[in-house]
């Protein structure tokens, strides 16, 4: 699948900008039309509505070597959909890595990104404790130190 058109080569990397609404894996494999790897998605970065990506070069091959427009490819596999980068409500993603699991992605990504909402769930349970602990544990202080101010001036 075309992924992205090479912008310009900074330092060994290639610059490119995404072509495709889809997110690559880091370290996905970036092909040539004639499916020969040049190298592997590095960095992603940009604006939300214009995404760029490095893409580390493998050995022998010069970033120098492209012109400006040159399409590079990806394993149907290897993006995701920018949904799953974005905030959204529970129900949502879970709609998202349903229809993820209808068009063939491992089923073994899907257990494990249900597997993370649970976690993200708790971890917003806690997070909410903790609040309240801060927020008793504050007034506790300024309690005692009221006390204690009142304590010393007589």
């Amino acid at each position: 699948m075309k992924v992205s058109s090479f912008v310009h080569a900074c330092e060994e990397d290639a610059v490119t900008q995404l072509t495709n609404e889809k997110i690559p894996y880091f370290n996905a494999p970036i092909y040539l039309p004639n499916k020969t790897q040049i190298g592997k998605v590095d960095e992603i970065f940009g604006p939300i509505n214009e995404y760029f990506f490095s893409v580390k070069m493998l050995e022998r091959i010069i970033a120098t070597s492209y012109a400006a427009g040159d399409k590079f490819y990806i394993d149907l596999a290897k993006p995701l959909p920018l949904a799953l980068f974005l905030l959204q409500p529970k129900h949502v993603l879970e709609n998202q890595v349903e229809e993820m699991a209808d068009v063939g992605v491992v089923e073994v990504v899907v257990v494990a990104v249900v597997e993370v909402l649970s976690v993200v769930e708790v971890l917003q349970e806690v997070a909410e404790v903790v609040v309240f602990v801060v927020v008793v544990v504050g007034v506790a202080v300024v309690l005692v130190g009221a006390v204690g101010d009142h304590r010393t001036r007589c």
